[in-house]
């Protein structure tokens, strides 16, 4: 570490508490060399250390775990510098802060929802590992395992999706090769060495992890689960919900075993792509409006990735889109009764409806084109009514009410 001579310098400032840290101050200052803008660096110093001396007033921890982006990028630790776009990282930071329990991740393909989620978890097992003794903090029996699990829509997805890719991540981890270490002999899960903790894939029924200590984990695919009507799977032969019963038989699992003055340690991920309305992402993200413990990471591409558009470089791709085209067009999402369709370059939305306007950069338009529902669907992350509707005319459908006099009148 260099010396400075101006001891006022904030920067100085920063390297004296780092010092006063030990390794964890050194991990924390490798990182911040990394980072080439003086006020970012500046910026992340300061929180990491913050982060750091806010842990270190709880006894729990053997040594008070860093944070997110420490964890991610430090070549210590994780070692995945670079790994997580800058937007993913930030949001990341903000999942991970200690403020939620449970964590939505929604929005169009490609947006890193399944890559955060188990950035996440890896995060939350490496917090784990720097308690002295987490069946003591959560009053559990030493002998029981404390789970973290991985579930989709059946078995051979969870482990094929996200399960490998965990397991990857943390074979190449320096942490996890030296300090915190599982028994690599294992496939079917992951058994760390200390305090009893297990990661694996579980079937995708609400059975699947029962009578476990489940403190968190990836539920995947969760709107596209099954829905049944008369279903035997109920006792009452009603609607089953493969998605609702999984969710609330880990939620409970969580709450029975590790609420704590209501709070719930660890992360439970709920991932899923747009599917359908009313489906069980929106209503997390309803829920999410009075609950501040839901995290909610609803994103688009060009939201996470502006670099790659034209309206980012105010550059205009004449050859392609022609002289003055726009950077955006609009998508007007439909409702109930109306199909949605491109709307023209100048045409007026009334403001009633302007909340149904969805902005897309030019470069999608032709897939716009092409096949409107599944990019709706896929690329502006909306969720659709039908891709092959019975009625495919809902607009001439709805134009015919209150036309004639009913018959029942």
């Amino acid at each position: 570490m260099p010396s400075w001579t101006l001891d006022d310098h904030p920067l100085a400032i920063c390297f004296r508490l780092l010092q006063s840290m030990g390794k964890t101050g050194e991990i924390i200052w490798k990182v911040g060399k990394n980072i080439e803008d003086p006020e970012e660096r500046l910026e992340y110093l300061r929180y990491a250390i913050s982060w750091v001396r806010e842990k270190a007033k709880d006894p729990s921890w053997v040594t008070p775990p860093v944070d997110f982006r420490t964890f991610v990028e430090s070549d210590d630790l994780l070692a995945k510098k670079g790994a997580l776009w800058p937007r993913v990282m930030a949001a990341g930071l903000e999942m991970n802060s200690g403020k939620y329990t449970e964590a939505v991740l929604t929005g169009g393909i490609g947006v890193a929802k399944s890559t955060l989620a188990v950035y996440t978890q890896a995060y939350q097992v490496y917090v784990l590992s720097c308690m002295k003794s987490p069946h003591e903090v959560f009053d559990l029996d030493t002998s029981s395992e404390i789970l973290i699990v991985f579930q989709s829509i059946n078995k051979n997805l969870a482990v094929d999706v996200d399960y490998r890719r965990f397991r990857s991540m943390i074979d190449d981890a320096p942490y996890f090769q030296t300090d915190f270490t599982y028994n690599r002999s294992r496939e079917s899960d992951m058994r760390f060495d200390r305090f009893n903790l297990v990661v694996k894939p579980v079937a995708g029924h609400d059975t699947a992890a029962i009578g476990q200590n489940v403190i968190g984990g990836i539920l995947d695919e969760m709107n596209f689960m099954a829905v049944v009507e008369n279903s035997k799977q109920t006792k009452d032969g009603s609607v089953y919900d493969q998605a609702v019963q999984n969710y609330n038989s880990i939620a409970r699992r969580r709450e029975s075993r590790f609420m704590q003055l209501g709070q719930l340690p660890g992360m439970l991920c709920l991932v899923s792509s747009r599917n359908y309305p009313g489906q069980f992402t929106d209503k997390k993200e309803e829920e999410a409006k009075t609950n501040p413990r839901i995290y909610i990471y609803d994103k688009r591409l060009w939201e996470l990735r502006p670099e790659r558009y034209l309206f980012h470089k105010g550059e205009r791709d004449e050859e392609k889109y022609g002289k003055d085209h726009p950077f955006w067009f609009r998508v007007f999402k439909g409702d109930d009764t109306r199909k949605p369709r491109i709307l023209e370059e100048h045409e007026v939305v009334p403001p009633d409806d302007r909340h149904l306007v969805l902005e897309v950069p030019i470069e999608h338009k032709t897939a716009f084109e092409n096949d409107l529902l599944p990019a709706l669907r896929d690329i502006g992350g909306v969720a659709v009514r039908a891709l092959h509707p019975f009625m495919s005319n809902t607009d001439a459908v709805a134009a015919c009410f209150g036309k004639v006099q009913s018959i029942a009148s």
